[in-house]
């Protein structure tokens, strides 16, 4: 029964097309008037048009298979490509700083898409630690090949400085005359002793970082514009001692901007920073992501997506 469908089906067309031929044919002869000269004149007619117009169909359909196959290639090979670069991106993540006198250290990043533009970077000097978190404008491979640039633009510049002011300044300039403004880096940069405590910081066109110990809680908010956006900036650093139980939380914009629908944005993160049941780093940047990730995003919109970043840095009561 399956295999006699076709044919049956075919030999159904075949007729159905014949006699709707034959019909056209008679018609035009009746109403031409023609002889049967012409009459075969009109069917060699009919018959070359219908031969031209399946030859031009046919060869239309080839050469969209053509097409279809070779855009098939190139998006495999796009995705191959992508996904090569993203597991690079991963890999050039840097190692978390060991904990030690009651510091600990934790970070986790998700990107929107296959590549993103936030990164994270630690220079461990000892008895004191370089911490950056920054966000390249834009999407995208090029907001990623930026990124790696910057960073390793910051690690050449922290091995002759590490005062955040001068770090965030010296790479601006870089970045503005790289690229002329656009894209630029909003960025977190922080020097801590930790022996003292003491954190030196500078916030530019970043979102706020957060110093919270049990409900009390600090917000490190913008100190000057992004890096690379103008041409000459300065930046002037701020002090701040952490001192047993508080927690450092940086977070970039993908995770204010999927909760700001709701409102109260650093309140409602102070409290998941906070929640006692679960402490460390590794526990904070995980409720941190939660609760981002249950965000609605900018004006309620669902369908929103941003690289989402937090960096934690916890002292022991």
């Amino acid at each position: 029964m399956t295999r006699t469908r076709p044919i049956v089906e075919a030999a159904s067309s075949a007729l159905v097309a014949f006699a709707a031929a034959l019909a056209f044919e008679r018609g035009l002869v009746r109403l031409l008037g023609a002889s049967l000269l012409e009459l075969e004149w009109i069917s060699d007619v009919v018959l070359a048009v219908a031969f031209g117009a399946a030859t031009f169909l046919w060869l239309h359909l080839r050469l969209a298979r053509i097409a279809l196959t070779r855009l098939e290639r190139a998006q495999v090979a796009l995705e191959t490509e992508l996904g090569v670069a993203a597991r690079i991106q991963l890999s050039l993540l840097p190692m978390l700083p060991p904990a030690r006198g009651g510091w600990s250290f934790g970070a986790r990043l998700e990107q929107a898409g296959r590549i993103g533009g936030d990164f994270y970077d630690f220079v461990d000097r000892g008895r004191s630690l370089l911490v950056l978190l920054a966000d390249v404008s834009g999407k995208g491979i090029p907001a990623a090949l930026v990124m790696e640039s910057s960073r390793t633009l910051f690690r050449m510049i922290a091995r002759d400085t590490d005062r955040p002011e001068e770090l965030v300044a010296r790479l601006g300039g870089v970045l503005f005359e790289e690229h002329g403004g656009l894209p630029y880096l909003t960025c977190f940069l922080a020097r801590l002793d930790l022996d003292t405590g003491c954190l030196s910081w500078v916030n530019a066109g970043h979102p706020a970082a957060l110093v919270v110990n049990g409900e009390l809680h600090h917000a490190l908010r913008s100190t000057g514009p992004p890096a690379g956006l103008l041409p000459g900036t300065r930046y002037e650093a701020s002090t701040v001692r952490l001192t047993p139980g508080d927690s450092l939380v940086l977070m970039t914009d993908g995770v204010t901007e999927a909760i700001e629908a709701d409102g109260r944005v650093e309140e409602r993160l102070a409290w998941a920073i906070s929640h006692p049941r679960m402490k460390g780093p590794d526990a904070v940047c995980q409720r941190v992501m939660l609760l981002a990730g249950r965000g609605r995003g900018p004006g309620g919109d669902g369908s929103w997506q941003d690289d989402r970043t937090v960096v934690a840095i916890t002292h022991d009561a």
